[in-house]
């Protein structure tokens, strides 16, 4: 079995980095360092196998014996779900990794099940290949960050090119509260999830797996939602009257809002 510093090297050359461009991603650590880790001459802490994963694209995991077979399990899992929807694009692992800014040897990692990718990594290939992230979730939801309400938000957000300060000021929060949904610290209410896919743009329904137990909820913040978006759009209408545009989309949202309310 591979010690940290044999894994450390074979997954650094794999992504065609040198020793100092590594630690030029962890954010300044020496080349002497890092060679240091791959000697096993030092120990990494924790926190530092952490930014060593980040700066590899890589589950952190990969590195603890402990978690190896759980990790290759997911690993599998998630690999053959990017090779099947490359193959179905007709793209190359090349072109795979060029448009999702890559490296082919990430790619080539992540399809053989040896390393999972990271969200960030998911999200990019998503849109490098047109799909929506959804066809990751049958996958994800399994294991990994987003098992949880949060690890979705983070996803959309990432997805949609927005920033957790972008989306706190949609919201009328701070970006440590985004931060804090995101990582699992607080979990937002269904009214203020309602309000995060409208922002987003996405559907409410994607945040719960529960549906059963959530549809009286959802149908309540969906009509408030409407009604809130109906609401704006009788304001635009009375102060751009002549407003073509305005115009169809109010008939848009009343006659929406007419068809939801007929069915309560």
């Amino acid at each position: 079995m591979k010690n940290f510093g044999e894994k450390l090297k074979g997954l650094r050359e794999e992504r065609n980095l040198s020793q100092k461009e590594l630690g030029d991603k962890m954010g300044g650590i020496t080349q002497q360092t890092i060679a240091q880790y791959e000697k096993k001459e030092t120990v990494p802490k924790f926190e530092t196998v952490s930014k060593i994963a980040n700066a590899l694209e890589i589950n952190p995991n990969i590195f603890y014996s402990d978690f190896s077979q759980s990790t290759a399990d997911d690993s599998e899992e998630i690999g053959e779900r990017i090779k099947e929807l490359r193959k179905s694009k007709g793209v190359s692992q090349k072109e795979l990794a060029q448009k999702a800014g890559l490296s082919i040897g990430s790619i080539q990692g992540y399809e053989q099940g040896r390393y999972n990718p990271k969200l960030e990594a998911i999200v990019k290939m998503a849109d490098a290949l047109e799909v929506e992230l959804d066809n990751f979730y049958d996958v994800l939801l399994q294991h990994g960050e987003n098992v949880s309400i949060g690890g979705k938000i983070k996803a959309m957000r990432l997805q949609k090119g927005v920033s957790q300060a972008a989306l706190a000021k949609c919201l009328g929060v701070s970006a440590a509260m985004i931060y804090q949904y995101e990582v699992g610290k607080k979990k937002p209410k269904v009214e203020t999830l309602s309000k995060i896919a409208g922002a987003l743009g996405v559907d409410l329904k994607v945040f719960y797996d529960d549906l059963p137990q959530k549809t009286m909820e959802l149908k309540r913040y969906e009509n408030i939602a409407l009604v809130n978006e109906f609401e704006n759009a009788c304001f635009r209408l009375v102060n751009f009257p002549d407003s073509e545009e305005i115009t169809e989309k109010y008939e848009k949202l009343r006659k929406k809002l007419i068809d939801r309310l007929s069915c309560m």
